[in-house]
């Protein structure tokens, strides 16, 4: 007789199924912590940025103070970052231009269009550089960026004139007033004819006295300045102004600045 079984005869025997395994269970598993790509900081950017850079290029703060400059122009102008970072531009350039240049970055920072703003760098150990610097400020507001380029050849090779200037002037129609840049600022060293009738004065109460000697009480001082800082920093200005013969008569005239280069 066959043994018992608790199934019937024919039934199947159950079998376990197994669960399928989650659909997660067939990816890779990870070989380690998952790391994200760091954006690089502003700071970091811009300092490779400079590193990388042939021009003469630099940044400064709202104040002026240079935050950083291209290593380019640090070796152009014979100094280091340490010497150059964190000082205000107009420290680097000559005395006299420094009124143009603090003027232009004001301007920029009311946001008036600046041009190009050519002003003189001297160079430890080396001679003076003629720089033009193009201004530009950032989208957001908080930096000034600076493209430099060095025009000194293009200063050195202009024309001298050799015939002297007291014939050439006195030929001329209008008033006309030679100054030369002296430690206290440009002085007349000559004048002419017209110049004489216009502020009815002599020869020698012009000659030897500050540009600015015309002005008197009704005269914009801060026009007047400003067109005499252009004309120093080698740009030509022009300007309508009230100025005063000697004797103290108001007189309207437009003068017209222009740098003489040459020895």
């Amino acid at each position: 007789m066959p043994p018992l079984n608790s199934n019937r005869a024919g039934n199947k025997q159950r079998t376990r199924r197994r669960k399928p395994a989650p659909h997660s269970a067939h990816l890779p598993r990870p070989l380690g912590p998952v790391q994200t790509a760091r954006t690089p900081s502003p700071d970091a950017t811009e300092s490779a940025v400079l590193e990388l850079t042939e021009s003469h290029f630099a940044t400064l703060d709202t104040g002026g103070r240079i935050r950083a400059c291209a290593p380019a122009w640090q070796r152009h102008l014979h100094r280091c970052a340490n010497e150059i970072e964190g000082r205000p531009l107009a420290d680097l350039v000559e005395a006299a231009d420094r009124p143009l240049l603090r003027n232009r970055l004001r301007r920029l920072l009311c946001g008036q269009p600046v041009g190009e703003t050519t002003v003189r760098i001297p160079r430890p150990g080396a001679s003076t550089l003629w720089i033009a610097l193009s201004l530009r400020l950032t989208r957001d507001h908080d930096a000034i960026n600076i493209l430099a380029r060095d025009v000194t050849a293009e200063r050195q090779n202009r024309p001298v004139h050799t015939v002297p200037l007291e014939h050439i002037v006195d030929e001329i129609a209008e008033g006309v007033a030679v100054a030369g840049l002296t430690p206290t600022g440009p002085r007349i060293t000559a004048v002419n004819s017209a110049f004489l009738r216009i502020f009815e004065c002599d020869r020698e109460q012009a000659i030897g006295t500050p540009l600015d000697f015309t002005a008197g009480p009704k005269t914009d001082e801060k026009t007047f300045q400003l067109a005499i800082e252009r004309a120093v920093s080698g740009h030509t200005a022009e300007a309508e102004l009230c100025l005063h013969r000697t004797a103290g008569q108001p007189v309207w005239v437009k003068i017209k600045l222009c740098p003489i280069f040459g020895p």
